[in-house]
């Protein structure tokens, strides 16, 4: 079974809040905000991925939808930060282990495939924070320069989308997935580019809902694909989506969530980037976007997908934990197996 890599890239561009009175935040360019129940739901423990150990550079994202054969997508990076390429299958090892089992082990690799460089198309979807701190000074245009420069350097086979939010209920695929120097009108502009480049602020921050709008529109998409999230403040008007929805579809779909808190440093975005395989950026400038984007893009293009079919078939219920070892250093994400009983009455455990 072929894959393409998706990322999935949010932004969020919202500044910190402080305690105005009651249940009410003062957020800047928002003013006084109740943040809504989805906005402040914790995040479910069992969502979260094994921490990775300091100094341990492989991130790993794994897709059981077709359990017992397991596709594992991961990336790796230097010690300067810089992504790996040319990784060969007889470098890796992969093993898995269930919450019942006492000791890990070793899978048969039936596939090891890489997408590096630009001979491999990749999806993309920019989830774009429009929130009303986002027309504070130069920061709305300074990101419009931004996401710019990055589709600009995609190649012409790779694909994108663009998706926007604000207030929850606002989030909408403003541009949907295809190619991204799509140019409907002949007039020698991307769509994409006319259409962030017309991009407005105001109203208040939703970023799960906006994320999950990401999500979907990429979702029929082929490997590798993401989404970004790009993002300047703390979220508080979400009405349909919360952290853990979030991060659940993105495991779900196996789409690796890259965050970008511009601004301010935010804790759910950094969940939302870990717990799903990809990176969480603090960016004090929107100047800074453009290396970030570098970066992302490189992380992308260099991954690699290996296959396997689980050497415990059962459906048992347990939670799986499956690790990738490359040049002493490894990289682990987790899987649940549906009960042989919930499988029978479709029903899957919460």
């Amino acid at each position: 079974m072929k894959k393409i890599l998706a990322i999935l890239i949010v932004v969020t561009l919202s500044v910190g809040v402080s305690v105005a009175f009651a249940d009410s935040f003062l957020y800047e360019g928002e003013g006084y905000v109740a943040p809504t129940n989805l906005s402040q739901e914790p995040v479910t423990q069992r969502l979260l991925r094994s921490q990775q150990p300091a100094g341990e550079n492989i991130t790993a994202a794994v897709d059981a939808e077709a359990f017992p054969d397991i596709e594992v997508t991961f990336s790796a990076v230097d010690e300067n930060g810089v992504s790996i390429g040319g990784i060969t299958q007889d470098q890796v090892t992969v093993t898995e282990q269930s919450n019942l089992e006492g000791a890990p082990v070793t899978e048969t690799l039936t596939c090891f495939r890489e997408s590096s460089g630009s001979g491999d198309a990749v999806t993309v979807a920019l989830v774009f924070d429009l929130s009303g701190s986002m027309g504070h000074g130069t920061r709305l245009e300074d990101a419009k320069e931004a996401a710019n420069y990055f589709f600009a350097n995609f190649s012409d086979a790779d694909r994108g989308a663009l998706v926007t939010f604000s207030s929850g209920g606002t989030e909408k695929i403003v541009i949907p997935s295809g190619l991204a120097s799509r140019d409907t009108d002949g007039n020698g502009v991307s769509d994409i580019k006319e259409a962030i480049d017309d991009l407005s602020a105001g109203g208040f921050t939703a970023v799960y809902d906006g994320t999950a709008k990401g999500i979907e529109s990429i979702r029929g998409d082929a490997f590798p694909k993401a989404v970004v999230v790009f993002s300047d403040g703390q979220t508080n008007s979400d009405r349909s989506n919360s952290i853990n929805s979030v991060i659940s579809e993105a495991q779900d779909a196996g789409v690796p969530l890259y965050t970008i808190g511009l601004g301010v440093d935010l804790n759910n975005m950094e969940t939302l980037a870990d717990s799903t395989g990809g990176k969480y950026y603090f960016s004090p400038t929107a100047q800074d976007m453009n290396a970030i984007y570098d970066e992302i893009s490189r992380s992308i293009r260099n991954q690699y997908t290996v296959c396997y079919t689980s050497h415990n078939p059962a459906q048992d219920g347990t939670t799986r934990t499956v690790t990738v070892l490359y040049d002493n250093e490894q990289g682990t994400d987790t899987y649940q197996v549906e009960s042989e009983l919930a499988a029978n009455f479709n029903w899957t455990p919460q």
